[in-house]
């Protein structure tokens, strides 16, 4: 799904109407929200019996990154300009769906 959440602002990015803009960008962050369950339940699995603490540590790096990203990207924006720095995040989106299948939660090297 996140390689469709890129596509969506990408295209939502380079698009000159407001309207197919707007439509784009809620396309993406409808496919970036519907990650969550298979992110968190794929953390539990692996996680085990910690999976309370790495619920916390996984919470805490969103934040994080909810409390970065809404101050980085107008500052990137500025210099480049918001096309491209809507570009950015979509390649960024991209690099994370293409990391994806790399992570099992039936990974035989997990000891519990």
């Amino acid at each position: 799904m996140a390689h469709g959440h890129g596509g969506f602002l990408a295209v939502g990015a380079r698009v000159d109407n407001a309207y197919a803009a707007a439509v784009c960008m809620a396309l993406a962050i409808g496919l970036v929200l519907s990650v969550e369950g298979p992110f968190w339940a794929t953390m539990t699995e692996m996680s085990g019996p910690g999976s309370g603490t790495a619920g916390g540590i996984m919470n805490m790096g969103s934040n994080v990154g909810g409390f970065i990203s809404p101050a980085l990207t107008p500052l990137l924006a500025a210099h480049v300009g918001w096309g491209k720095a809507l570009l950015v995040a979509a390649a960024l989106s991209v690099v994370a769906a293409v990391m994806w299948p790399g992570i099992s939660p039936a990974d035989p090297g997990r000891t519990e």
